[in-house]
């Protein structure tokens, strides 16, 4: 071990003044001569307990002075074990490896030769409760330094392993919460602040703001016993002088087993350093109330609140200053805090990553866009994340749809505004969607998450139906509560699997089914987001469930100018049809959803490459026709119209 020089200067004069007192004491010397060694014995083994590692010790964990003398005793009896051999032929020596708590507690007594043990409250010592010295059995078994210790006051580290994370600031929570970030914190804490990562940003701007330059991960993944826990917080001390711990399932873990408070309060009275838990869940218990008394009395809970739009407005706009050349305007804070919102944390997270830009609205989109990034890794269960990638110019659409489409977008763009100019007026906006499939109801959804930048969550009800009993209702819930957060769209698609026309109840089945359609009601009723529904038939759906919807958007099939459109749309790529096919005639021929259209043009490119082809001739267009309409068990009569077609582009 390599330990300070004048520590192991110090150490080494210990060890010869102990071994010369025990040799006078084996001698029967003289009473003086015996206590001229113990004297010296007493001043050295001060003077060790006064070394840095000891200091730093004594004062984390509250040691008295003849606790400290034990203590330094045991360390040198066990570094340097000759130094005790002279008490082979005394009284003093237990034939054991080192000296007993009760020999020991001898030695450290005013004046030798005596009768009476140095007065010292093992029980209640600092060393027994924190193991700092163990005596294995009764006062006279031998003391016992364990390696983590001996290491420390040798002033090497513990040698334990500890989880860390660097102790830095984040500018969102420094401008939101500065005032509980300056507070003095109470040693042992709870924390609600949104998600876990929002939590450990807080923690780690915690930790940076009292100074520290390190953040210690208490890991558990198993309810640790008392014992266990009181190693566990003793090492980190030992590493640490003033330690700050984030112990992520503690309160949980003391709402299950109680007694680990006792050792928090213990450490509470160390007054060292700080550790912070997760807020746990309410416990349902029947004695709910006694643990929450008793969780109170040890946790003092700290609460982050969610920032309003104002105070997000101004987060972001401050926060964007710097970026580009002119940072964001007001407007654009406005619109990112209005559509997303995200805790301090995260909105300074996404404001440093952003690149500097000089067009503000190139800027404002790629903040949007890196918002839209942190939701993918939050995946809601019964939803499916649509990953963004359609635009209006993907699709063919009549003017009066794309008209009401707009109008749902302008309804979201302007809802805070609406809300300040309409008494009743409410945030949440319902759409229906119909129209035989294929016709781009679920494109038209996602065209519209494009353009407003936003998460799209698709839910296909038929699945929900089927699994009403159980536990669909708290998922519906955990989908709602996080698409709230995140201002999501919401897509539930195959609306009339549940709210179709009223059934008699027959089953006990149909009557868990109907109470969780009212409770779906009531979440969709609720929500302050853009809900969509869509629908292959209209009139499956209840009247009484349409009159509840702000709007009911038909998507027609494409008439013969719109199927023209769309073939054009289709086959404007690299691959283009031979000059002799005439797409109006096309168009004219064959009812195609945009679906479908989409469908046949992507497989006759397929023929072309496989084929090695440079245009797409008709006998391609007629087997790629001809594949889409077997889906369809197209028949006899479908086929004849393929051919008469092909015979018409000869």
């Amino acid at each position: 071990m390599n330990r300070a020089p004048d520590q192991v200067q110090i150490e080494q004069q210990l060890a010869a003044s102990l071994y010369r007192l025990g040799t006078v004491l084996s001698e029967q010397a003289d009473i003086e001569v015996i206590r001229s060694h113990h004297r010296i014995f007493m001043e050295t083994l001060r003077q060790l307990s006064c070394c840095s590692p000891f200091e730093r010790l004594n004062t984390t964990f509250k040691i008295d002075k003849k606790s400290r003398y034990l203590l330094t005793l045991a360390y040198i009896c066990t570094m340097e074990p000759d130094a005790i051999t002279s008490f082979l032929n005394t009284s003093w020596y237990e034939q054991g490896p080192s000296l007993s708590l009760y020999r020991a507690t001898h030695l450290l007594t005013d004046t030798l030769p005596s009768s009476q043990a140095s007065t010292l409250d093992w029980l209640n010592s600092p060393l027994r409760r924190w193991h700092l010295i163990t005596a294995n059995g009764p006062v006279s078994h031998s003391l016992h330094l364990d390696e983590t210790v001996l290491r420390t006051l040798a002033g090497l580290s513990s040698g334990i392993e500890q989880t860390t994370l660097p102790a830095t600031l984040n500018t969102g929570h420094a401008i939101c919460y500065s005032n509980q970030l300056q507070q003095t914190t109470a040693p042992i804490i709870t924390i609600d602040c949104g998600n876990p990562d929002e939590r450990l940003h807080w923690i780690l701007s915690k930790a940076a703001t009292l100074g520290h330059d390190r953040c210690i991960i208490l890991d558990t993944p198993e309810i640790p016993d008392n014992e266990q826990l009181r190693y566990l917080l003793r090492d980190i001390a030992l590493d640490n002088s003033d330690p700050f711990i984030y112990w992520p399932q503690g309160a949980a873990m003391c709402q299950i087993r109680p007694a680990l408070t006792g050792i928090l309060d213990d450490w509470r009275q160390l007054n060292t350093g700080c550790i912070v838990c997760d807020q746990p869940e309410p416990s349902t218990a029947g004695d709910a109330a006694y643990y929450r008394s008793l969780l109170t009395a040890t946790f003092t809970p700290v609460n982050c609140p969610q920032p309003d739009e104002p105070t997000r407005c101004g987060l972001w706009q401050q926060l964007g200053q710097n970026i580009g050349n002119n940072g964001l305007t007001m407007e654009q804070a406005q619109w990112l805090a209005r559509l997303y919102p995200f805790m301090p944390g995260r909105i300074a997270q996404i404001c440093q990553s952003a690149e500097e830009l000089d067009d503000n609205e190139t800027l404002l989109t790629q903040l949007q866009h890196a918002c839209l990034t942190q939701y993918q890794s939050e995946h809601p269960q019964l939803a499916t994340l649509s990953p963004p990638g359609v635009s209006w110019t993907d699709m063919v659409l009549t003017a009066n749809t794309r008209q009401q489409l707009q109008e749902l977008i302008l309804r979201v763009r302007y809802s805070s505004e609406l809300s300040q100019q309409l008494t009743r007026f409410k945030p949440g906006l319902q759409a229906l969607f119909w129209g035989k499939p294929g016709t781009g109801k679920s494109m038209a959804a996602e065209a519209m998450a494009a353009e407003l930048v936003l998460p799209l969550y698709k839910i296909n009800l038929a699945n929900v139906a089927s699994k009403w009993i159980g536990e669909s209702e708290k998922h519906l819930a955990s989908l709602f509560d996080q698409a709230e957060r995140q201002h999501a769209i919401l897509l539930f698609d195959e609306a009339d699997a549940i709210f179709g026309r009223r059934s008699e109840i027959s089953s006990s089945h149909d009557k868990h089914a109907n109470m969780g359609v009212s409770y779906l009601l009531q979440r969709m009723e609720h929500y302050q987001g853009l809900l969509l529904l869509s629908t292959n038939f209209k009139s499956n759906l209840d009247e009484a469930f349409l009159r509840r919807l702000h709007s009911v958007i038909e998507f027609p099939l494409p008439d013969i100018s719109t199927r023209l459109s769309l073939w054009q749309h289709a086959l404007r790529g690299q691959y283009q049809p031979a000059t002799n096919i005439g797409l109006d005639s096309l168009a004219a021929a064959f009812e195609f959803s945009p679906a479908q259209i989409a469908n046949i043009a992507e497989l006759a490119m397929l023929y072309c490459l496989a084929e090695q082809h440079t245009r797409i001739s008709a006998d391609i267009l007629a087997r790629a026709i001809l594949r889409e309409l077997d889906k369809h068990n197209a028949g006899y009569l479908a086929i004849q119209k393929v051919n008469q077609w092909l015979k018409g582009q000869q």
